[in-house]
């Protein structure tokens, strides 16, 4: 187990396993130095030192130069000299990695599948799930938001309630809310509610509340959606998370001018626009600023509203 467990996840030491030969040219993988890795991974090539390691301390200082298609060579280098089936299986996630970055997404299907397998017969949950959420990510990555939901729910059944299955939970509702099941989204918005109010984590469950908002606003339902978003404003508000409240203070207001309560509108887009400025997102700011514009135009042409 070294540098490349980063990938399933895995906290574990980089020098633990290393074939001394290559130790130093991952030393350097570990500390940035891309280029001076190259040069040692590709002495240790000339000096004969053709093996699994090596291969691997030129694959990931490939990646960091973002010379994908050499890296992939090296990749399948690692899988031809892979002694274990714990090294074949990292050999395969990188290939995956490599391949989703490429744009190659049935490959890194293949690859990341190929490894799944694998990690059923090393009995490693912690590796599958790892290797099942860059597949899940592929799926959604390729447009296919019926398998990444899929393998989204298989994980979800993995995991024990806890901050993972949290994070899961929301990755698992924007993929829902992206292929237009909102009822779903919502469901699973609802689910991620009560798992961070039961992890007492204030800042996931504003957070909840606003995108579940944001899918009530896709359904077509403004009440529950406004409600959610009023609800997540307060949240962030009790924990001081001024950004999070300046995204609900907005949506608040693009809700209030819609229904054409131009005072209300221009109350909570100033809030928001307020809020972006103290955090410095000028961007944020500019574009509220905008609709704060068209709040007034409106009021213009419709005095008395």
């Amino acid at each position: 187990m070294f540098l490349y467990m980063l990938v399933l996840l895995l906290t574990v030491s980089v020098h633990t396993s290393v074939a001394q030969p290559a130790s130093l040219c991952l030393k350097m993988v570990e500390m940035g130095m891309y280029d001076r890795a190259l040069a040692e991974g590709n002495r240790l090539l000339r000096a004969g030192y053709r093996e699994y390691y090596t291969y691997a301390c030129l694959t990931e200082a490939n990646l960091g130069v973002k010379n994908y298609s050499l890296a992939l060579r090296y990749a399948l280098r690692m899988q031809e000299r892979a002694k274990a089936n714990s090294e074949r299986l990292v050999a395969l996630v990188k290939a995956g990695e490599i391949h989703t970055l490429m744009g190659s997404y049935g490959k890194a299907v293949e690859a990341y599948e190929d490894a799944i397998r694998l990690a059923k017969t090393l009995r490693s949950t912690s590796m599958e799930v790892g290797i099942l959420k860059r597949l899940a990510e592929v799926h959604a990555r390729a447009g296919d938001y019926k398998r990444a939901v899929e393998v989204y729910y298989r994980i979800s059944s993995m995991l024990e309630e806890g901050r993972e299955k949290l994070k899961l939970l929301e990755k698992l509702a924007d993929v829902l809310t992206m292929s237009r099941r909102y009822e779903e989204a919502i469901n699973t918005l609802t689910l991620v509610t009560q798992l961070a109010e039961d992890l007492k984590d204030m800042g996931a469950l504003a957070k909840g509340y606003i995108n579940r908002g944001g899918v009530y606003r896709l359904k077509g339902d403004p009440s529950s959606a406004y409600l959610d978003f009023k609800t997540g404003a307060n949240i962030a508000i009790s924990i001081g998370n001024r950004y999070m409240q300046a995204i609900a203070y907005e949506q608040m207001g693009e809700l209030d001018m819609e229904n054409l309560n131009l005072e209300e509108a221009r109350k909570n887009l100033q809030t928001a626009r307020e809020l972006f400025l103290l955090e410095r997102k000028r961007a944020e700011a500019n574009r509220v600023g905008e609709k704060l514009e068209l709040v007034e135009m409106l009021r213009k042409l419709r005095p008395g509203v």
